[in-house]
């Protein structure tokens, strides 16, 4: 990621789970603020 070192940014850390609550999935997900959005759909 190339920005100012002073500039707004989003981190967003995320464990999925099985039915049993065995980690299937880690995830750490960085970027810039300015222009960021995030959905979540759980069906």
């Amino acid at each position: 990621m190339q920005h100012a070192q002073a500039s707004p940014g989003v981190a967003i850390e995320r464990t999925a789970l099985g039915y049993d609550r065995t980690p299937l999935e880690y995830r750490l997900s960085r970027a810039a603020a300015e222009n960021f959005r995030y959905q979540v759909d759980i069906s």
